[in-house]
């Protein structure tokens, strides 16, 4: 008792963009620039898929385990609530232009659409090579 109220986020008073930039620079390190989490020595990452409004703001300004603890000089109340709008847009993002496999980025579409050409190739070489079989016969 006494102590300081727990802190909040409100994401809809952030901004989508600043959230992007205010993560990328302070916990995409660890938490991938989609919020999925991972792992670095000593610790794993939690994925962020999950995480409330509070619990994100918490974690920001207490920083458990070894999540380093921002206070408000550092990141205030509307990059807080930027943040929060931010982790939790990473669970629905708009995939314009792609697959959004595990969005990512566009190097594991490319890598996935060159796999099903080379299939595609394949087959289509199998056919053929059936085909002259049948014809010289």
């Amino acid at each position: 008792g006494g102590g300081p109220a727990a802190p909040g986020a409100d994401p809809a008073a952030g901004s989508l963009s600043t959230g992007l930039h205010l993560f990328t620079e302070h916990c995409a390190g660890c938490h991938q620039v989609v919020a999925r989490g991972g792992m670095t020595v000593g610790a794993v990452i939690p994925s962020l898929q999950r995480a409330t409004p509070l619990q994100i703001a918490e974690a920001v300004r207490v920083g458990p385990y070894v999540m380093p603890h921002f206070d408000a000089d550092q990141i205030d109340q509307h990059q807080l609530d930027s943040v929060a709008r931010y982790v939790l847009w990473t669970r629905h993002p708009s995939d314009d232009g792609g697959w959004g496999l595990y969005n990512i980025g566009p190097i594991p579409e490319g890598i996935a659409a060159w796999f099903i050409a080379l299939l595609a190739m394949l087959i289509v070489a199998r056919l053929i090579g059936e085909r002259l079989e049948e014809a010289k016969r």
